[in-house]
């Protein structure tokens, strides 16, 4: 049965869930990141209260997740669709909820750029701009240095949307690209032949490492003696002697709103904070701010867009705010220097508070090829 808008008393929010072999933490992650915001915050909102409604998409094909966004809709009447989906996926999955008047915020690493002229004025993308980090990288890293870079990926999971930005990064800032290196093993245990086979370090060259997280720590551990200043992704949990470099928004930052979501994720999961909580932790406030801001339903889809449109606010990361352009989440852009994520004298070098379209970067929108990523899961 259905109920009228202004007799409803919950706030149904619509949330499409993937499920990855690979990486089976990261869904529950960000569902119970954005559960942990409702939490710290009262959960009570003029209209009533809010109550996330979970629809699984498998590996979130096209067509499974506009079946299930759908039914959200249509059968199970939520106001908002949200979600961890592959950002090209979300393009045509809003297509379908823009006719609806259905406003829609999606969540992603920043693993894939979305051309601006593919976005609906109805989708929201909630990012920690994982692709706009490594182009800025990877012309820091050029503007300072004189060597040319060996650039090791893989075909497994390495995210390649970065991996694109990082050598636009390098060109734009007029440095050289010597070689790149794609490992074709996901497993372990013959990632050291192939290695041994293929690579030989050497002092003269820069080496960039971007690859999956598994993949990724093993190279630190097993080749700490050949890898100075090396340039690896923010998603490594592993540390040694040696310098490295990488990029990202500080969200292991000082400030209350970062204490606050840290010292919650250990009381409530009783482990450290991941950039997947994170995810799911920012998603919480963007969609508790439209709730707070609604009082006529006739005018929901509306109210909760302009809420996006304007929002200005710190979060974990402060001085956040949408681009008008692209509906994108903004925020300043890190470069860090130092052994590790968890290192005590981490440096961070470079700051960026803007993404600009005259920084050389356009050819990222540019049609893919047959390996893009859809998923930088860990």
């Amino acid at each position: 049965m259905l109920i009228k808008k202004r007799e409803q008393q919950i706030l149904k929010v619509g949330v499409l869930l993937p499920n990855s072999r690979q990486y089976p933490g990261a869904a529950g992650y960000f569902l119970n990141g954005m559960r942990l915001y409702f939490t710290v915050h009262e959960n009570q909102f003029e209209r009533g209260k809010a109550e996330l409604l979970i629809e699984e998409v498998g590996v979130a094909t096209e067509s499974i997740c506009i079946e299930k966004a759908h039914k959200l809709l249509s059968t199970d009447q939520a106001i908002i669709l949200t979600g961890l989906i592959e950002p090209l996926i979300g393009v045509e999955v809003a297509k379908m909820t823009c006719m609806a008047g259905c406003p829609t915020m999606l969540s992603t690493l920043g693993e894939a750029a979305v051309p601006p002229d593919k976005i609906t004025k109805n989708l929201y993308y909630n990012t920690l701009q994982y692709w706009q980090s490594y182009f800025y990288l990877g012309r820091y890293m050029a503007e300072n240095t004189t060597k040319e870079f060996e650039i090791i990926t893989s075909f497994y999971d390495c995210g390649y949307d970065p991996l694109r930005a990082f050598r636009m990064g390098i060109i734009s800032a007029g440095g050289q690209i010597r070689n790149e290196i794609i490992l074709k093993t996901e497993n372990l245990e013959e990632l050291n032949g192939e290695v041994k086979e293929r690579i030989q370090f050497h002092d003269e060259y820069e080496y960039a490492l971007i690859l999956h997280p598994k993949l990724l720590n093993w190279f630190i551990k097993n080749f700490d003696g050949g890898l100075k200043n090396a340039v690896i992704t923010p998603f490594s949990n592993y540390a040694n002697g040696n310098k490295k470099f990488w990029a990202f928004p500080d969200w292991k930052n000082s400030s209350p709103n970062s204490t606050i979501f840290q010292r919650s994720c250990l009381e409530y999961f009783d482990e450290e904070a991941n950039e997947f909580y994170l995810l799911g932790y920012q998603q919480g406030q963007l969609i508790y701010r439209a709730l707070q801001s609604l009082n006529d339903p006739a005018r929901d889809e509306q109210t909760i867009l302009d809420t996006w449109s304007n929002f200005r606010e710190d979060m974990v990361v402060a001085g956040a705010s949408f681009d008008q352009g692209n509906h994108h989440l903004n925020f300043p852009l890190s470069i860090f220097y130092g052994a590790g994520m968890k290192d005590e004298n981490l440096c961070i070098k470079e700051s960026h508070h803007h993404f600009r379209p005259a920084d050389g970067y356009e050819d990222i929108f540019n049609s893919r090829n047959a390996f893009t990523n859809p998923y930088m899961f860990y």
